[in-house]
């Protein structure tokens, strides 16, 4: 009886010990608008294990004003090693049926990016994704992987703890209050979004 009972808390002890550990999952969420209309949600989930880090962001926004818009985005990365090994992005822009899907993994000493129009070879051994923006100041950051395109962006930094990034024509600001990120305004061509973090 006793033998049984030693094996019985020796397996729960193995079980906890080995078992893969969540030490932090977070979620976070920002309201998008265009001028005053709600135009829906971005959600940003990231969860850090003993092995890797797995996040998750998507984004929906539909409106008629000033302009038709109905997007979807969603970005899915691992890194290890706080280095990005892996990543899917996709985006759909309904009205118009314009579509977008770029994959991105990192090889032995370079990262292979695979669009629906061209495959590519990025020659760096760590890089960073623009997905990271959701959760840390880029403080140190001065270079950074677009997922959605597969390019490598410059961040400047246009002070007061708020960055800029610009790519084709369309400038994403990151403005953070204490680390946290707080307000992002992106200018496209039809309008521009502002994306407030919900209380």
């Amino acid at each position: 009886m006793r033998n049984k009972f030693h094996l019985a808390i020796l397996s729960l002890l193995l079980t906890y010990c080995f078992a893969p550990s969540n030490l932090l999952a977070q979620q976070l969420i920002w309201e998008a608008f265009v001028d005053t209309h709600k135009i829906g949600e971005l959600v940003a989930h990231r969860e850090v294990n003993d092995e890797n880090v797995k996040v998750r962001i998507e984004a929906t926004f539909n409106t008629q004003v000033p302009a038709d818009l109905h997007i979807g985005r969603l970005i899915e990365t691992t890194y290890v090693n706080q280095i990005l090994v892996e990543s899917s992005a996709s985006s759909n822009d309904y009205l118009s049926g314009n579509e977008s899907a770029v994959q991105v993994v990192k090889k032995d000493e370079y990262y292979l990016v695979n669009t629906l129009k061209e495959s590519f070879k990025l020659k760096h051994n760590e890089l960073l994704g623009t997905d990271l923006l959701y959760f840390e100041e880029p403080e140190r950051i001065r270079e950074i992987l677009s997922l959605f395109s597969g390019k490598l962006l410059m961040i400047s930094s246009i002070g007061n703890h708020a960055y800029v990034l610009d790519e084709d024509g369309e400038q994403t600001t990151y403005l953070y209050q204490k680390g946290e990120l707080s307000e992002i305004t992106i200018v496209t061509k039809a309008c521009t979004i502002q994306l407030r973090l919900k209380p």
